[in-house]
């Protein structure tokens, strides 16, 4: 049982990770449409520094129209953490990190691409706790189980063994 709420937790906590992802990114993304669109940087830094409220986005930027680099977060991040090129919009479970790419849209128009990247540690974590919880309890049940048979044996094997005699 523990095997099975364990699986379908696993399944449902990455389910949970990417919506919160796609939600948190889908906000950014809208909150840059006018950066870009004005070639603003100092502005799309400045929204980009919302990321910062989640500890677990370790990387993220925005590409320009033309599918070059607009601006990084964390502002001093290594280009070679980050894709040369936008790719396909959706988000990925890849090497134990979350990524994805979420258009950038002023009405219909596509202005950019704003790219994200989250390790999973909070999901790691929770795991973690569900399988310390499942452990704790199946020791416990173990251990009530020895206690419980210790008193039933004698309630029913003391009858039966007088019937011996």
């Amino acid at each position: 049982m523990c095997s099975a709420y364990f699986l379908f937790e696993y399944v449902s906590y990455k389910k949970t990770v990417k919506a919160n992802l796609s939600t948190l990114a889908t906000i950014i993304a809208s909150n840059s449409s006018a950066a870009l669109a004005f070639d603003s940087r100092p502005d799309a830094l400045e929204i980009m520094t919302a990321l910062k409220s989640n500890p677990h986005i370790i990387a993220a930027c925005l590409y320009d129209e033309q599918g070059r680099l607009f601006v990084t977060y964390p502002a001093a991040i290594s280009l070679q953490r980050l894709p040369v090129k936008p790719g396909t919009d959706g988000y990925r479970f890849s090497n134990g990190f979350l990524e994805g790419y979420e258009p950038v849209r002023q009405r219909s128009t596509r202005l950019g691409t704003l790219y994200v990247k989250s390790d999973l540690g909070q999901m790691y974590a929770q795991l973690g706790n569900l399988l310390l919880t499942a452990g704790l309890l199946f020791t416990g049940s173990l251990i009530l189980a020895y206690f419980l048979s210790l008193l039933l044996k004698r309630r029913i094997a003391r009858p039966i063994l007088l019937l011996e005699i």
